[in-house]
Protein backbone atom coordinates (compact mmCIF):
# COMPACT_ATOMS: atom_id res chain seq x y z
CA UNK A 1 0.00 0.00 0.00
CA UNK A 2 1.70 3.10 -1.13
CA UNK A 3 1.27 6.24 1.53
CA UNK A 4 -1.28 8.26 -0.24
CA UNK A 5 -3.30 5.28 -0.61
CA UNK A 6 -3.64 5.13 3.20
CA UNK A 7 -4.25 8.55 3.61
CA UNK A 8 -7.64 10.39 4.11
CA UNK A 9 -7.71 12.06 0.37
CA UNK A 10 -9.92 14.97 2.08
CA UNK A 11 -9.35 18.13 4.20
CA UNK A 12 -11.11 18.32 7.36
CA UNK A 13 -14.38 19.31 7.34
CA UNK A 14 -12.95 22.10 9.58
CA UNK A 15 -11.68 25.26 9.34
CA UNK A 16 -7.50 26.06 10.74
CA UNK A 17 -7.56 28.28 13.17
CA UNK A 18 -4.95 31.39 13.03
CA UNK A 19 -2.99 32.91 15.91
CA UNK A 20 -0.41 35.46 15.41
CA UNK A 21 2.89 34.78 16.85
CA UNK A 22 5.17 37.73 16.49
CA UNK A 23 4.84 40.77 14.53
CA UNK A 24 8.17 42.01 13.47
CA UNK A 25 8.99 44.75 10.71
CA UNK A 26 7.30 43.99 7.44
CA UNK A 27 7.05 40.11 8.83
CA UNK A 28 4.24 38.15 10.48
CA UNK A 29 4.62 34.58 12.05
CA UNK A 30 1.56 32.49 12.61
CA UNK A 31 0.82 29.63 13.56
CA UNK A 32 -2.27 27.32 12.28
CA UNK A 33 -4.09 24.99 14.28
CA UNK A 34 -6.83 22.63 14.22
CA UNK A 35 -8.90 23.84 16.50
CA UNK A 36 -10.40 20.02 18.04
CA UNK A 37 -7.06 19.43 18.73
CA UNK A 38 -5.14 23.17 19.09
CA UNK A 39 -2.40 22.14 21.53
CA UNK A 40 -1.19 19.22 18.57
CA UNK A 41 1.70 20.78 16.72
CA UNK A 42 1.15 18.34 13.29
CA UNK A 43 -1.23 18.95 10.61
CA UNK A 44 -4.62 17.45 10.92
CA UNK A 45 -4.64 13.93 9.26
CA UNK A 46 -5.67 14.05 5.33
CA UNK A 47 -3.30 17.57 5.23
CA UNK A 48 -0.61 17.98 2.98
CA UNK A 49 -0.48 21.89 3.26
CA UNK A 50 -2.42 24.71 3.76
CA UNK A 51 -2.93 28.19 1.88
CA UNK A 52 -2.55 31.01 3.28
CA UNK A 53 -4.12 34.27 1.99
CA UNK A 54 -2.86 37.57 3.20
CA UNK A 55 -3.90 41.40 1.93
CA UNK A 56 -2.90 45.17 3.46
CA UNK A 57 -6.19 46.99 4.14
CA UNK A 58 -8.05 48.72 6.61
CA UNK A 59 -11.31 46.60 6.20
CA UNK A 60 -11.37 42.94 6.19
CA UNK A 61 -11.89 42.03 2.46
CA UNK A 62 -14.09 39.11 1.67
CA UNK A 63 -13.54 35.97 0.51
CA UNK A 64 -14.21 36.44 -3.23
CA UNK A 65 -12.74 40.11 -4.08
CA UNK A 66 -9.22 39.41 -5.87
CA UNK A 67 -7.54 41.79 -3.63
CA UNK A 68 -5.80 38.11 -1.43
CA UNK A 69 -2.34 37.49 -2.55
CA UNK A 70 -1.38 33.73 -1.75
CA UNK A 71 1.35 31.81 0.32
CA UNK A 72 1.74 27.53 0.33
CA UNK A 73 3.02 26.15 3.31
CA UNK A 74 3.87 22.24 4.17
CA UNK A 75 4.22 23.91 7.60
CA UNK A 76 1.81 24.82 10.55
CA UNK A 77 4.32 27.89 11.97
CA UNK A 78 4.95 30.09 8.60
CA UNK A 79 5.81 33.27 8.44
CA UNK A 80 4.59 35.86 5.81
CA UNK A 81 6.34 38.50 4.58
CA UNK A 82 4.68 41.34 3.49
CA UNK A 83 5.98 44.06 1.08
CA UNK A 84 8.92 46.47 2.19
CA UNK A 85 8.29 50.09 2.50
CA UNK A 86 4.52 49.46 4.17
CA UNK A 87 4.83 51.73 7.34
CA UNK A 88 4.50 50.46 11.53
CA UNK A 89 0.77 50.30 12.27
CA UNK A 90 -0.48 49.25 8.92
CA UNK A 91 -3.48 46.35 9.12
CA UNK A 92 -3.27 43.27 7.62
CA UNK A 93 -5.54 40.32 7.21
CA UNK A 94 -5.01 37.03 7.20
CA UNK A 95 -6.82 33.33 6.15
CA UNK A 96 -6.27 30.28 5.48
CA UNK A 97 -7.24 26.32 3.86
CA UNK A 98 -6.50 23.09 4.85
CA UNK A 99 -5.33 21.36 1.46
CA UNK A 100 -5.60 17.78 1.19
CA UNK A 101 -3.28 15.03 -0.34
CA UNK A 102 -5.66 14.76 -3.44
CA UNK A 103 -4.92 18.53 -3.62
CA UNK A 104 -8.91 19.24 -2.56
CA UNK A 105 -9.64 22.56 -0.17
CA UNK A 106 -11.22 22.74 3.11
CA UNK A 107 -13.25 25.67 4.43
CA UNK A 108 -11.90 28.87 4.54
CA UNK A 109 -10.77 30.26 8.37
CA UNK A 110 -12.15 33.34 9.48
CA UNK A 111 -9.80 36.36 8.99
CA UNK A 112 -7.40 37.31 11.82
CA UNK A 113 -5.84 41.12 11.37
CA UNK A 114 -2.55 42.24 12.96
CA UNK A 115 -0.54 45.25 12.42
CA UNK A 116 2.46 45.80 11.30
CA UNK A 117 5.02 46.51 14.41
CA UNK A 118 8.65 48.28 14.06
CA UNK A 119 11.85 46.32 14.19
CA UNK A 120 13.58 46.96 17.13
CA UNK A 121 16.41 49.46 16.22
CA UNK A 122 15.06 50.36 12.70
CA UNK A 123 14.36 53.48 11.82
CA UNK A 124 11.08 54.28 9.86
CA UNK A 125 11.17 56.84 6.73
CA UNK A 126 9.02 59.05 9.22
CA UNK A 127 10.79 58.74 12.36
CA UNK A 128 13.36 59.69 10.28
CA UNK A 129 11.85 62.96 8.37
CA UNK A 130 10.26 64.21 11.90
CA UNK A 131 14.06 64.05 13.37
CA UNK A 132 15.63 66.29 10.74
Amino acid sequence: MRFYEACPSDPPDHRPSISVIQSLGNRVKIRLSDPEAPMRVARPRGVNMAVVFWTVDEREPGPDEPVWHIKLSSRTTTEIVFPVGLPPGTKVWIAARWVGYNHKMGMRSAAVSTYLMPAPGVLSPSTLRSAG
